[in-house]
Order: structure tokens, then sequence, then C-alpha cells
């Protein structure tokens, strides 16, 4: 799978060829935290493998779009990490942001961008994963899991 790096998005001259979508969400399988009520004592905590949603689901809808997808955990230049991140999710075209795990950073990340480029922001969150009170007044787009017939539904509504 190709990772595209910021870099691709300009050409040589510095201009933008082509419009960009950074995406922010978790890597690898990650445990989403319990819904409101429950307790992680209720029953097995619901996983949820981010890069197999990114390859089935994010990266294919973001391409039919004819945008260039730049996952937040794929930026390959050197340099501050945090810098870096901010800097894509102000200067991308669209941010995919997912709520899913209720991180405290991707919420920083949601605040930086609504401050700086409301439009363009697209939030998503897995279906098992709890409501966020914290941005009740965002749209925010649910997916499920990545069984065959929910897939292509998914892609259309991202």
């Amino acid at each position: 799978m190709h990772h595209a790096d910021p870099a691709e998005a300009f050409d040589g001259a510095g201009a933008q060829a082509r419009k960009t979508c950074f995406v922010l969400l978790p890597n690898g399988t990650a445990t989403l935290p319990p819904r409101d009520g429950e307790s992680a004592a209720d029953g097995d905590a619901p996983t949820v493998d981010f890069d197999e949603i990114y390859q089935t689901i994010i990266e294919p809808a973001v391409e039919a779009a004819g945008l260039m997808p730049i996952r937040s955990g794929h930026i390959n230049r050197s340099g501050l990490v945090q810098k870096e991140m901010v800097e894509q999710i102000i200067k991308a075209d669209v941010a995919l942001i997912d709520v899913s795990c209720a991180n405290a950073h991707v919420y920083y990340q949601l605040g930086v961008r609504h401050t700086v480029r409301r439009a363009g922001t697209v939030v998503m969150r897995h279906e098992r994963s709890g409501e966020n009170a914290d941005i009740g007044s965002t749209r925010v787009i649910t997916y499920g899991d990545t069984h065959a017939d929910r897939i292509e539904q998914a892609r259309t509504v991202i």
C-alpha cells in the first residue's frame, strides 16, 4: 500500500498539484472506550482494526473523491511530529478526523481544524464507540466494520 508523503501534493515549484485529505485516525488495532452507562467490566470491550478501516473504507473513498490521502501515522519527513500534524490539519483541503477512541490529542487537532478551517472537515466514528458529547453540535459520520456488505455503504457516506 502506498503511503502518501505530504510533499507529493506539491509540484517542483511548490505549487499544489493535487488536493489533499489529511486522515487522522489511530494506527493498528485499538480498544474502544466504553459507551455511556457501560464499564469495561460489562463485557468484552470492542476492538477495531483501524489499518483495515483505512485500507478498505477510507483510502478508497478519499481517492474516489479525487483527493490524495495523507494518513497521520505515515508522515515521512523529519522534524517535530506535533508541528507537522498541525501544519497538515491547517493546510489540507479536507481533514477526515476519527473520534472513535475519544483521544484528547484527536480533540485538540479537531479544535485546531475548526478554528482555522471548519469547511472541509469530516468527523467520523465507529458505530461501536460512544457518543461524543464534547462535539455534540458537529455532524459525525458513523461507520461499521469492514464486512463486505457494509464497505460500499461506508465509502459512499464518507
